[in-house]
């Protein structure tokens, strides 16, 4: 997830993510995604996870399942008016601790204009790394995720 000013502005300003960003809005309504995710036994939920095992599908639904669950994990969108797509005045603050950033540039949700962007919010040490992937990242290019994490770790960590 980019910074979510440079997201929240994307959303607001770049064609590409306001397309890519209709399902932020949808998961802001309360019940309209409930509805749509519990429908058919859960179908739509099911196929949000294409790139994952049987056995991760499995574990998320264990959890998403749970009463309540479901809604808890939306109302992280409902609650984030960094991605307003209408508040341009929301601001948050620039970024002083190390961060890196993996994006997938075939990602659905999140585009190169918003990733591009958090960088002007980055004061302390900031990676990018951009992959060949989509949203899934760590269950299309596990290995890589692993290297970038560690590799961010071992320059970041004070002996």
């Amino acid at each position: 997830m980019p910074h979510v000013a440079a997201f929240g502005a994307a959303i607001r300003e770049d064609p590409d993510q306001q397309k890519r960003s209709t399902y932020v809005t949808f998961f802001q309504q309360p019940g309209a995604a409930e509805a749509l995710f519990t429908a058919n036994d859960f179908a739509a939920l099911k196929g949000i996870w294409s790139a994952s095992a049987p056995d991760e599908v499995a574990e998320y639904l264990s959890v998403l399942t749970q009463p309540g669950a479901l809604t808890a994990a939306l109302n992280w969108y409902r609650g984030s008016r960094g991605i307003d797509p209408v508040d341009a005045d929301v601001t948050f603050g620039d970024v002083t601790t190390p961060t890196l950033t993996i994006w997938g540039n075939q990602d659905v949700a999140i585009g190169r204009a918003s990733v591009e962007a958090a960088a002007a919010y980055m004061r302390g040490p900031y990676t990018f790394v951009e992959l060949d992937a989509g949203h899934w990242l760590m269950q299309e290019q596990t290995a890589r995720v692993i290297d970038e994490v560690l590799a961010h770790l071992r320059r970041n960590t004070v002996a």
